[in-house]
């Protein structure tokens, strides 16, 4: 049986303008800091951070996962992540929630700059740089949040 290119071309040209779709809606989608909520994991010091997602498009979208690094004032802090399904509907906003595992020589290098400087004078900016699986296509992500 003979192959015509046509067989191969047509189904992959059709999988890439999906996959562009997707990729496409899922950069309208606005993410932003909600909620920081801080926690001890046995002897590790975690925070949970709740997730705002925006949706001003008519598409349905499922976040799988979402993983990255966390800086304070550019300095790493720790890794971020989350694997649990989420549904966001259209025209509408939800949340998740994600677990920062935070360095404990990247949290005391933070603690001593506060202190050093002086509690008073120090602002905290967080910022998260990592990748949101949205209805299965990778979708960079980069947050800021600035605490005090």
């Amino acid at each position: 049986m003979k192959i015509n290119p046509f067989m191969i071309a047509v189904p992959a040209a059709l999988l890439l303008l999906k996959g562009g779709s997707v990729i496409y809606n899922a950069s309208r989608l606005n993410f932003y800091v909600a909620k920081l909520v801080p926690r001890l994991q046995g002897i590790t010091p975690v925070i949970d951070i709740y997730i705002g997602v925006q949706n001003p498009t008519n598409g349905t979208f499922t976040i799988q996962s979402a993983a990255g690094k966390v800086y304070v004032n550019e300095n790493y802090l720790g890794d971020l992540s989350s694997f649990s399904l989420t549904s966001v509907k259209p025209n509408a906003q939800t949340f998740f929630v994600c677990t920062l595992r935070m360095s404990l020589v990247g949290l005391a290098s933070e603690v001593y700059n506060a202190i050093s400087e002086g509690l008073s004078t120090v602002t905290f900016n967080l910022k998260f740089n990592g990748t949101v699986n949205v209805n299965y296509v990778p979708v960079p992500v980069a947050l800021g949040y600035r605490i005090i």
